[in-house]
């Protein structure tokens, strides 16, 4: 029940811990020549399921790639302007601001497969 009602089903502001934070938080890694998402998402299942979730995660891949892309090119001006840094996607509506600035857990080196801007 935690897992659906902090991760899956209403995307709360906190949810279960992960290595990014909460593992419903989207993070966005700005760095002098680019940008990256990352997001961690808890999944607890038996080993026999995964198989399972994989065909679901294939299709769904596909579509939110585009959602994305759309997504991505409406906050590409906002990201231009933020400096060097890592960023959570705010889910706070009191708060205007599209990124928070965030204590950096992500690697951040010339590896990375970055959107330049």
């Amino acid at each position: 029940m935690l897992e659906r009602d902090k991760i899956h089903a209403h995307r709360d502001s906190s949810g279960v811990q992960s290595y990014i934070g909460e593992a419903n938080q989207v993070r966005l890694l700005r760095l002098e020549h680019g940008f990256t998402w990352c997001t961690s998402t808890y999944l607890s299942c038996e080993e026999d399921e995964i198989i399972e979730i994989g065909k679901l995660c294939s299709l769904l891949i596909k579509h939110l790639d585009k959602e994305t892309d759309k997504y991505q090119e409406k906050c590409l001006p906002q990201i231009r302007e933020l400096s060097v840094g890592e960023y959570q996607l705010n889910l706070d509506s009191q708060n205007n601001n599209l990124f928070i600035k965030v204590e950096s857990v992500l690697p951040q080196n010339d590896q990375l497969d970055l959107t330049p801007l």
